[in-house]
Formats: structure tokens, sequence, C-alpha cells
């Protein structure tokens, strides 16, 4: 009976530890060049506090929702087609007592965390964290579903220590096809290889 019981406690902390988290220095890290190789608009969208510019894709526009915008909310950019979207938006003010110091990998576990919360537990998460530096910038990126499409994320740290999030996401407006994945990704990593903070 005892040698049951601890081969049962011995599973049970197996299988604890095999669905842990990576720690943050496990995770893939892709380094990207700070070329953005996709055209950008020449005038860039600044932060409330001016420690982030966010450079559209060109021929995207930022729509102007005035009172209606969320707290936080530097851009909500679309493109002309109406099929993707790009929202960035301040997730957290400096704290004092950080010293600027953050988990980046906690800060996207958090922001899928809060997505998840506001559909009510119906997103799944379909890609692992990942970290990918372009120069000396870091993001930590993930994407997530709701079953109809695919939303990519990207968590960072400006150098003020306000934490942002950049999403990526296809639209429904009209009865239009949104681009592919491969171009999803494309206009993605320009926007973070222009991005600056």
């Amino acid at each position: 009976m005892r040698g049951w019981l601890l081969i049962a406690v011995w599973l049970i902390e197996a299988g604890c530890s095999l669905w842990r988290m990576p720690a943050q220095d496990e995770f893939r890290v892709t380094e990207l060049t700070p070329a953005p190789g996709i055209p950008l608009m020449e005038n860039p969208i600044s932060s409330s506090s001016g420690d982030l510019l966010v450079f559209l894709p060109q021929g995207w526009f930022p729509l102007q929702l005035g009172e209606r915008a969320p707290t936080g909310t530097v851009v909500v950019g679309v493109n002309p087609e109406y099929t993707l979207g790009l929202v960035v938006a301040l997730l957290r003010r400096p704290l004092a007592d950080t010293s600027g110091q953050y988990d980046l990998l906690e800060l996207a576990q958090q922001s899928f965390a809060r997505h998840q919360a506001r559909s009510a537990g119906s997103l799944r998460l379909i890609s692992d964290f990942a970290a990918v530096r372009v120069g000396p910038k870091s993001f930590v990126t993930y994407r997530f579903s709701d079953g109809a499409r695919s939303v990519r994320v990207a968590v960072f740290v400006s150098s003020i220590g306000s934490v942002y999030e950049l999403a990526l996401f296809p639209l429904t407006v009209r009865p239009i096809q949104p681009p592919g994945e491969e171009e999803c990704e494309r206009l993605f990593h320009g926007v973070l290889r222009a991005i600056q903070f």
C-alpha cells in the first residue's frame, strides 16, 4: 500500500513538472534585423508619455476613437481594406518599486490571462511564448485564437518602465478574406522592428 502511495506521489510530481512553464532563458529566441522589411508611414504615433513611437504600415490609418478609446490605448490602426487591425495599448505604468526590472514572460502570461478573462475562457493559446529581439529591444510574443481568427501579440517594456502590448488581428467588417498567415507575420514583425521605445 505504501509503495503505491509513493508511486502516486511521484507521478503527480512528475506530471506537474512536465506542465510547468519554461523559464525565460529556456524559450525560443528569434533575432530580427532592425530593417522593417515593409513600407511604413513617415509620421509615427507617440504615446502620451512620449516613451513610445509606433509606425503603422504604409497605407494604414489610425482610427480616431476620441473618448470611445479604451483607457491606455496608444493607437488603433486598420489597413485600407478593413481586413486587419492593430492595437497598441499601455498595460501598466512604471512602478517605482520595480526599478525597471520586469519578467517579460510573466507579463506576456498576464496579457494572455487578461484576454482569456475578457472572453470568458473561450480563447486558446496556439503558439508558445517566444522571445524576439531587435537590436537592444526585447519582446515576448504569442498567438491565440477564438476559433475564427488568429491574433498575434507582443508585450514589451519601454525605457521608462511602461508595459505595452501590441496586437495584430483579422477584422470581419467586410466580406473580404484577410491576408494569409505569412503576410500577417511579415506585417507583425515589420511593425515590431520599427517601433521605438
